[in-house]
């Protein structure tokens, strides 16, 4: 039952991103779906299995695995994406970025476990302006770091 309720979040997110519009940014289109599918998968049923997940040791080492499978799924709709090797390339690392982010915030005591889907979709949104913003000051940072050691 969990493993089958994981893989529909799974799918659910692939297909959300292939209903994204033409032209959208990998980004965008990133955020949108996901978003969309954590609103849509943020049940009081899914809640209350997510807390017997984190509660119970043997379904917290199996939960692991989900996001290996969450990460290619989400890897593999936004390569469908692509139109050449750079977008290839952003499309992987945004799907390995999103899916560690969503490890972090799940295996975080607090983040992102709330008690109602508006508490859910409000911490994914604050989360993806967080990584949008810290992304951006790594490379800045980056940048900064190969001046100086020029």
């Amino acid at each position: 039952m969990i493993a089958a309720w994981q893989d529909a979040f799974g799918v659910a997110l692939a297909q959300a991103v292939r209903q994204r519009p033409e032209g959208e940014s990998l980004a965008t289109v990133v955020e949108r779906a996901f978003i969309d599918s954590v609103s849509a998968a943020a049940t009081p049923q899914s809640i209350a299995l997510d807390r017997l997940i984190k509660s119970t040791e043997t379904l917290r080492t199996r939960n692991q695995l989900k996001y290996a499978r969450l990460e290619q799924m989400l890897a593999d709709a936004l390569m469908e994406r692509a139109t050449d090797e750079q977008d290839r390339f952003r499309a992987r690392l945004l799907a390995i970025i999103v899916i560690g982010v969503m490890r972090m915030a799940n295996e975080d005591t607090g983040g992102g476990t709330g008690n109602n889907t508006k508490e859910i979709v409000a911490y994914t949104r604050r989360m993806f302006k967080v990584v949008w913003s810290e992304l951006q000051e790594l490379g800045r940072t980056a940048t900064a770091s190969r001046r100086v050691a020029r």
